[in-house]
Parts: C-alpha cells; structure tokens; sequence
C-alpha cells in the first residue's frame, strides 16, 4: 500500500496506508480527509459603522486605562527604595491594593478596547487612545504635584493636533456630482 503524494501517511510506515481515514490507501483525488478551511472574510455585520455601544466602549477603555496609570502611580508612592534588589522591591509593590486595582483597571479597558474595535477602525481607535497622554499629564499636575514645563505643553499640543489629524471619524469622502471632467473622460 502506497499513499497518494502529499498524504500525511507519506511519512508513515510502509503499509499503514491513511489513518485518518481509517482506510488502506489514500485517493489521489483533493485529500477528502482534511477538513475545510474556515471562512477567512469577515462576516457583514462586523463591517457595518460603529454603533453607539462601540464608542462607549472606546471610552471606557481609555477611562480605565487612565484609572489605571493613576492608581499604579498611587501604589508607587510612598514604597520605600530598592536597596536589596528588584525582586524584594516589587513583592511590596504588588501587594498594595492600588496596584491590584490598577492592574485590573487596565486589564477591563483591554477588554473593552478589544471590544470597540469589533467595528471602529483601528486608524480611528488607536489615535484617540493617545488622549490619556493629555488626561495622565493634567492628572499628574492636579493629583501629585508635577510641573508642567513648556517643552511638555507643547509636546501635549502635538499629541491634541496628531489625534485630531489621525482620526478621521467620519471617514466621509467628498460626494462627486456632475459630469467626470474631460481630461479624464478621454483615457
């Protein structure tokens, strides 16, 4: 019993034939014993606009990740250094309850954000995550103190100016109304 060529028994020993099938040879035919590839496009809902409960959804996801870098820095504070090494610095650090929360801020807005982009294009999404930066630094000026210098307000106005740019909410193209121009009519 010889297999067909490309059968997986090829690698077998001679005369176990396909087992996969449970028969003694292998037909030359288009591997009947493999399953189907599943479906590779996406089905059509998911390439319908963002609803309503997408943006919410993109929103939470970056409240809690905002929340998140808060509470993180919040269980930060206050820990005493790191003279004896990384590992016995960080068993305290993870065992404060604002790290623990933190940590599962940011792990809940992962899941929303996984979320949103069920319909919101990432080139939209992802641009308007880049807003915590703004929120974390007013947060760090109005929580714990930090100064904000002017190479910093100008960092957060080219972040404001890179969301704006980037995300394009509508994705809306100009409605072209009329007869095609005669340039390009005559090629």
């Amino acid at each position: 019993m010889i297999p067909a060529p490309g059968c997986h028994a090829a690698a077998a020993l001679p005369g176990e034939g396909c087992r996969a099938r449970a028969v003694p040879r292998c037909s030359r035919a288009a591997r009947p014993h493999r399953l189907p590839r599943p479906e590779t496009r996406l089905p059509p809902e998911t390439q319908d606009a963002p609803t309503a409960r997408h943006w919410l959804a993109l929103v939470i996801a970056i409240a809690a990740s905002q929340a998140g870098q808060v509470l993180l820095k919040l269980g930060a504070s206050g820990l005493p250094p790191m003279e004896h090494g990384l590992a016995a610095g960080l068993l305290p650090q993870f065992l404060r309850w604002q790290t623990i929360v933190g940590l599962g801020c940011y792990g809940s807005g992962t899941m929303f954000y996984v979320v949103a982009l069920g319909r919101i294009p990432v080139s939209v999404a992802a641009p308007c995550t880049a807003i915590s930066y703004v929120s974390a630094t007013l947060f760090g000026l109005l929580l714990f103190g930090e100064t904000l210098s002017p190479l910093k307000l100008g960092g957060l106005a080219m972040i404001c100016l890179g969301v704006v740019l980037l995300a394009d909410f509508g994705t809306r193209r100009p409605e072209v109304s009329g007869p095609a121009p005669a340039a390009a009519a005559s090629r």
